[in-house]
């Protein structure tokens, strides 16, 4: 079951204010009202001076058509949208990036470009941050100084990589742990992902991929592998699409817990293959674009179980409401305006319409009348 919850709440304001009011002296309540009154008439007056037409401004000013027409669309304009989305997917939805990690994605239209936002957090990445670059990693508008300090790692994939359309770079704690020790992290049976230690081309000092020469180097490393780790450092990892670069850090990432937990265990674990379905990539797309969409618009997803349900989904970033007994009183101390039904019980749909929430779920086992929306059954989803 999923539920949402509004991201501002003023229950309880209106109570509060109305119990200091109650408690206030006839003094003070005669203080307020004659100050209300002063704050209208200032107010008042004020409106009607800026009202008055000043000398020799009789005539209204023409509107500026350029000013009231909409913006020009970009170049790019669907792609852009889509790196934005995919910075916004891999921070909030599956926690990927961190503040300081990036995604980008080559131009369509000119191969030999690509474009990455500027030195900002990628979770709050916008159209205007995104900027251009060529395959040197220089700004093709011109110089710029708030370019990422990493531009480089991505110019030079897309340089000795044609067929790479997005990369990433992340800084997860389990890939910067694959990338100091000697323990292999595997894409699938047999199959390591390459190691790159920065310290014999960098003076033997760690540090970022803030030269050419060191993308380069990278790159050589990277060969025409999915990924390659950075000693010390994280993960530089490569897609045919910004969908599929989505699906392919969850999945590594994945496997590398697997293999961290196994290992913890005493034993070890060549996970099966990462397979890519552009289908399923695009389905999952799809469905954390619905999930940013409600975020953006202040409210947030979260699931709602037993105990068991924060256990079983503590990998990913969502909140969890578990409750023990009653799932009305968890609903109702937690504020929740609206819930996804994804059982298909009747008690459940009751619950919710008993506690005045918005129910969407299933048409099934005679629960319609109880759900806000009742979506019809497809025979052959089920």
């Amino acid at each position: 079951m999923f539920s949402a919850e509004h991201s501002i709440y003023l229950a309880g304001l209106s109570v509060t204010r109305l119990s200091i009011c109650w408690e206030m002296t006839h003094m003070t309540r005669t203080m307020l009202i004659w100050r209300s009154v002063m704050v209208v008439l200032v107010t008042l007056l004020l409106v009607s001076c800026s009202s008055e037409t000043p000398a020799g401004g009789g005539e209204e000013r023409a509107a500026d058509p350029a000013a009231s027409a909409p913006a020009a669309p970009l170049r790019e304009q669907a792609l852009l949208e889509d790196l934005v989305l995919a910075n916004r997917i891999l921070t909030r939805e599956v926690g990927i990036l961190d503040i300081q990690a990036h995604v980008s994605a080559r131009s369509k239209d000119t191969p030999g470009h690509w474009y990455m936002a500027r030195f900002v957090s990628p979770g709050g990445a916008t159209l205007s941050d995104m900027v251009e670059y060529d395959l040197e990693s220089t700004p093709v508008a011109g110089p710029r100084n708030d370019n990422a300090r990493e531009t480089y790692l991505h110019g030079q994939i897309f340089k000795h990589r044609p067929d790479v359309m997005a990369v990433l770079h992340a800084h997860t704690p389990e890939f910067v742990a694959f990338g100091m020790t000697s323990a292999p992290l595997y894409w699938g049976p047999n199959k390591r992902v390459p190691v790159w230690d920065i310290r014999p081309v960098n003076q033997g000092r760690s540090g970022i991929v803030g030269t050419n020469a060191l993308g380069q180097s990278m790159s050589e490393t990277l060969a025409n592998n999915e990924a390659v780790l950075l000693w010390g450092h994280g993960i530089s990892l490569t897609a045919k699409s910004l969908p599929e670069v989505v699906h392919r850090a969850v999945a590594l990432r994945n496997n590398a817990r697997l293999q961290m937990a196994a290992v913890s265990i005493g034993g070890s674990s060549q996970p099966e293959a990462i397979v890519d379905d552009a289908a399923a990539d695009q389905r999952a797309w799809d469905h954390y674009k619905r999930i940013d969409l409600l975020a953006e618009n202040g409210f947030t997803l979260r699931l709602a179980g037993r105990p068991w349900t924060r256990d079983l989904f503590s990998a990913y970033p969502w909140k969890v409401l578990s409750f023990s007994s009653s799932r009305i009183q968890a609903l109702r101390n937690a504020k929740v305006d609206m819930g996804l039904l994804l059982t298909n019980s009747f008690s459940t749909a009751l619950e919710f319409k008993l506690d005045g929430i918005s129910a969407n779920g299933y048409a099934r086992d005679a629960r319609s009348w109880l759900l806000h929306t009742a979506v019809a059954v497809n025979p052959s989803d089920h």
